[in-house]
């Protein structure tokens, strides 16, 4: 393996990480462990596992739209991307509307 290379399944971990990293600088909270856990799940297309840590997340997440609003998107990407449920994901996507962090997205006062 040459120094650059990076082992299987590692590399997901490391994207997703990144993100993290973003997040942070963000503000995101290192509290949130279901909503970094759950970006590093779907990353690797674990699907179940990726919904379930991003919906506990969007529910705990009270005190910052924004923050709930991507949490909410990751998670309707996990539903649709990796377990193939439109009903979950436009659940999510319809939920994320509610959020300040959605009516920004959408042009709403």
């Amino acid at each position: 393996m040459h120094s650059q290379e990076v082992p299987n399944g590692k590399a997901a971990m490391i994207e997703a990480m990144v993100g993290f990293v973003v997040l942070c600088a963000a503000g995101l909270s290192a509290a949130e462990p279901d909503y970094i856990s759950g970006r590093a799940f779907a990353a690797m297309k674990d699907g179940a596992r990726a919904v379930a840590d991003l919906r506990n997340a969007a529910d705990t997440i009270l005190y910052d739209d924004n923050t709930k609003g991507l949490a909410l998107i990751a998670l309707g990407r996990a539903y649709r991307d990796l377990l193939k449920d439109d009903t979950g994901a436009l659940a999510a996507f319809r939920e994320t509307c509610a959020t300040s962090f959605g009516q920004a997205l959408r042009g709403s006062p």
